[in-house]
C-alpha cells in the first residue's frame, strides 16, 4: 500500500514543479517589464507587425519605418515603456537596405554609430563600417547578411562617410 501513495506522491511533485516552470516562463517578460521598464515584441512579418501595433496602441513607439522593407519577416522589437528614448529592432529581409528606401527615410551613411540605448544580445558587436546608417532623431539602422538592425541611441554621433 506504500508503493502507491509514494508514486502519487512523486507524480503531484513532478506536476507542480512543471506547472511552476511554465508559469515562471510565462511570467519572465511580465517582470522584465516590471523591473527594467523594458518590453519586447515578436511578429512573423509586417503584417503581423502592424497588428500588433494597432493592438498595442501608443504604447509602440514606431510603425514600420520607411526603411523597413516589405518583405521583412522575423521581427524581433524591444523598446522602453517609459518616456525614456530607446528601442532596438531586427527583422530579416532579402530586399535589405535599399538605397531607394534609405533615401525615402533620411539615412545618411556613418563610418560609426553611437551605441543603443537600450541593451540587447542580438545586436552584433562588429558590422562592418560601410553598413551603418543614421536617421536623424538619433536613429541608427546597419546590415549584415539578411539581417538588418535598427536602434535608437541616447546620443546622436553621427560621422559622416566621405
Amino acid at each position: 500500500m506504500k508503493k502507491p501513495v509514494v508514486i502519487t506522491f512523486i507524480s503531484l511533485s513532478v506536476v507542480a514543479v512543471a506547472a511552476a516552470g511554465i508559469g515562471a516562463f510565462s511570467l519572465r517578460g511580465v517582470i522584465d517589464e516590471v523591473l527594467t521598464h523594458e518590453k519586447e515584441v515578436t511578429a512573423s512579418d509586417i503584417p503581423a507587425f502592424e497588428k500588433f501595433r494597432e493592438a498595442d496602441g501608443p504604447m509602440l513607439p514606431t510603425k514600420q519605418p520607411a526603411w523597413m522593407a516589405d518583405d521583412a519577416t522575423d521581427i524581433r522589437l524591444r523598446f522602453d515603456t517609459t518616456d525614456k528614448p530607446g528601442w532596438d529592432i531586427r527583422f530579416d529581409s532579402a530586399t535589405g537596405l535599399t538605397p531607394e528606401l534609405l533615401a525615402t527615410s533620411h539615412c545618411k551613411p556613418v563610418t560609426e554609430a553611437a551605441p543603443p540605448a537600450l541593451k540587447v544580445d542580438w545586436i552584433p558587436a562588429s558590422i562592418d563600417a560601410q553598413n551603418y546608417y543614421c536617421a536623424d532623431d538619433f536613429r541608427y539602422i546597419a546590415q549584415k547578411g539578411d539581417t538588418v538592425y535598427g536602434w535608437k541611441s541616447a546620443e546622436l554621433k553621427p560621422t559622416p562617410r566621405s
